[in-house]
């Protein structure tokens, strides 16, 4: 028997497993910061570039065969969850990912799907989307396009609405390919519209890895320099999934 996991980084496993103080020592060795929230405090919007970046490149020296990228699947949530229930994980969960990329790949899969599988779908935030450009480019947003491209894409494109009713839809439509669909969320999701969100209701009031991380750590201090939580708060929150989600009807 299978688990299908399909979802962003956090499903995917990104910086887990490489290195067990979530880079602390690499971190004040490298950058002269004792954590992460010091170092995003006083670099603000360099951050990325003169940490992220450079932790990124060391994790790829250490993690030279994983796949995807500097990501341990069976570490995540999704693996552990897997393992418990004694399946098989088949991880199609990737950084970076949209919406609609998570929905693409699921209608790509379908027909290898069995009746007896589980199909773990964890949707993400609705500012992603993919490009017509390169629809499989990963992380794209607006606001990260030039001042210029994004000036005329958020005066001319799409409403902040349109993206919230679109991943709504999105969101809806995962579930709909199959019953075998079980939804949770890595953030805290902003796509309502007049009071209506269909995720909540889909997914009957379940915490997000975030939210959930929250309830029993301070949030900060539980992630790694990119950003991702540490190995503890995925098996929580595996636990937290299987006492909430009927995953032993399958």
């Amino acid at each position: 028997m299978r688990l299908w996991s399909y979802g962003d980084s956090h499903a995917a496993g990104h910086e887990l497993g490489a290195v067990s103080d979530l880079g602390r020592h690499w971190l004040a060795e490298n950058a002269g910061y004792l954590h992460r929230t010091d170092a995003r405090n006083t670099l603000g919007k360099d951050y990325e570039e003169l940490i992220k970046n450079k932790w990124y490149d060391y994790l790829v020296e250490i993690m030279p065969n994983s796949e995807p990228r500097i990501c341990s699947p069976n570490l995540s949530f999704a693996g552990i969850i897997a393992e418990k229930l004694n399946r098989t994980l088949i991880n199609r969960a990737v950084p970076g990912a949209s919406n609609d990329l998570i929905v693409r790949r699921m209608i790509e899969d379908i027909d290898s799907w069995k009746s007896s599988d589980i199909i773990l779908v964890c949707f993400v935030n609705s500012d992603r989307y993919m490009p017509e450009h390169n629809i499989d480019q990963l992380n794209y947003k607006s606001h990260n396009l030039p001042f210029n491209i994004q000036y005329m894409f958020e005066k001319h494109g799409p409403s902040r609405m349109s993206f919230k009713l679109w991943n709504q839809g999105l969101i809806q439509l995962m579930q709909s390919l199959s019953n075998n669909v079980k939804l949770v969320s890595s953030v805290e999701v902003d796509i309502e519209v007049e009071g209506f969100d269909v995720s909540k209701n889909l997914t009957n009031g379940l915490m997000s890895l975030t939210k959930f991380v929250g309830t029993k750590w301070e949030t900060e201090e539980m992630r790694y320099p990119g950003g991702h939580f540490a190995e503890v708060c995925h098996e929580e929150y595996a636990n937290y999934l299987i006492e909430n989600l009927n995953f032993h009807s399958h």
